[in-house]
């Protein structure tokens, strides 16, 4: 917002290089963010789910 308010734009870049650069970088994040989002999960290992069943020795 600061760059826009300096730039005096209100709407789109007004021919301003920078805020054109920032503007570009901030919708090339969200368009990868989704999709790195879901490699990772992907690439994380699977995690053996807890028993739910109480260790020898403990009453409830």
């Amino acid at each position: 917002m600061a760059r826009r308010r300096a730039a005096v734009v209100a709407l789109g870049t007004g021919g301003d290089g920078i805020l054109e650069a920032r503007i570009r970088a901030q919708g090339k994040g969200a368009e990868y963010a989704p999709m790195g989002l879901i490699l990772l999960e992907q690439s994380e290992p699977t995690a053996p789910r807890p028993s739910r069943s109480m260790p020898s020795g403990v009453s409830s």
